[in-house]
């Protein structure tokens, strides 16, 4: 595994800490952090859509550096897909934050599934099957703190 790899797996799976943190503290019904008025659970929501703006930005990113090696049709998807995670994140946090999270771990899923059609063959081979892997990993996990979270939001 190359030092890339690595830091690649230690800083995904460190983005998954606020996930399993605000889960566990709105399970158990932690009201807030300190003074703030805002319930963990859209703590919680804001995380998720942080972090849903951050993987469309991936697909930019990667159509950007990528441009000679790939066609137009290619490029424009990876662009129009970009804008999609964060505009829907931003969306369901109108919702009710129970739903909103329950909205989020869906986006998640599909996050990674559109990775594993549009973005995953724009990328060397040896890197592809290394995100996709990672990503799969984060996905199921995040998605499921996301949906038990749900559960116990109010």
């Amino acid at each position: 595994m190359t030092n890339t790899s690595k830091t690649m797996y230690l800083l995904g799976y460190a983005g998954v800490i606020p996930f399993l943190l605000l889960a566990v503290l709105v399970a158990r019904d932690q009201p807030s952090f300190f003074y703030s008025t805002i319930p963990l659970a859209v703590w919680l929501g804001i995380y998720a859509a942080v972090i849903l703006s951050f993987l469309g930005a991936v697909s930019w990113g990667v159509a950007l550096a990528n441009q000679a090696q790939l066609n137009t049709k290619q490029t424009n998807q990876l662009l129009y897909y970009g804008v999609v995670p964060s505009l829907l994140a931003w969306l369901s946090l109108l919702l009710p934050i129970n739903l909103a999270l329950a909205v989020m771990a869906g986006l998640i899923v599909l996050a990674y599934l559109v990775d594993l059609l549009l973005l995953a063959p724009c990328l060397p081979a040896t890197i592809s099957s290394q995100y996709i892997r990672l990503r799969f990993h984060l996905s199921i996990t995040v998605a499921t703190l996301l949906l038990l979270s749900s559960i116990f939001a109010r």
